[in-house]
């Protein structure tokens, strides 16, 4: 009679000793933030800080709450390729909203206390709209969107490409930067990323090419004949 032996469970990876730290002071100021952003709004809103009176306090508070809304309306209209790559017309752009954007939050408040609340709004709204989103999928998708696939199997999707205005330069260009490679042959997938990056992930081989055409001819006959399914 043979007896089976015990099988052995493979050993877990160990975890160096640096990541099993406690998170340690990342932790407090995150918790920390949760309680006093709120009692600074709060106090603000009601004219406890400084020499502001409850009606000019609750302005900052409206002024701030209002001014983060338009920016970020503006950035997720602009596209997502804003956040990533910023041309000179994206750069412009963005030195202009700053500085309409200051006037429209302070007014003619010069003092700290009304700045303290302007930017403890600010990161409140941040943190909130952080948590709110990491429990609703659906508010995610809204307000940060979801990644979009641009090229599958070396075939470029021309209206999607079109809608989030990301050229075929700027797909080769995060190509031969990420993968250093050259050609929509040698790309499987690229997909837009939520944060505006370009994911590039290659062909393991390079498929065989037509004999008497060049490879950038071919990429730009798929990108004339491709249409998105």
């Amino acid at each position: 009679m043979t007896t089976s032996r015990p099988r052995r469970t493979p050993r877990r990876p160990a975890i160096p000793a640096s990541l099993r730290e406690p998170l340690g002071t990342d932790l407090f100021f995150q918790r920390a933030g949760v309680f006093v952003l709120p009692l600074i709004v709060g106090a603000g809103a009601l004219g406890l800080l400084g020499d502001t009176g409850a009606h000019a306090g609750l302005n900052l508070v409206a002024r701030a709450a209002l001014v983060y809304a338009m920016v970020w309306l503006v950035f997720r209209i602009s596209g997502r390729r804003t956040f990533a790559e910023m041309n000179t017309f994206d750069l412009v752009l963005v030195l202009i909203v700053s500085e309409a954007t200051q006037q429209a939050l302070i007014g003619d408040d010069k003092t700290i206390s009304g700045a303290t609340v302007v930017v403890a709004t600010l990161a409140f709204i941040d943190v909130a709209a952080l948590r709110i989103t990491s429990r609703s999928k659906v508010l995610d998708r809204f307000v940060d969107g979801v990644p979009a696939l641009l090229v599958h199997d070396g075939r470029p999707l021309t209206r999607r490409m079109r809608r989030l205005r990301v050229s075929l330069d700027d797909i080769l260009e995060s190509a031969r930067r990420e993968q250093g490679v050259q050609g929509l042959e040698r790309i499987r997938l690229a997909v837009l990323e939520r944060d505006g990056s370009i994911s590039i992930v290659t062909r393991d081989e390079p498929p065989p090419e037509t004999p008497g055409e060049p490879s950038d001819e071919r990429a730009k006959r798929r990108l004339d004949a491709s249409v998105e399914p």
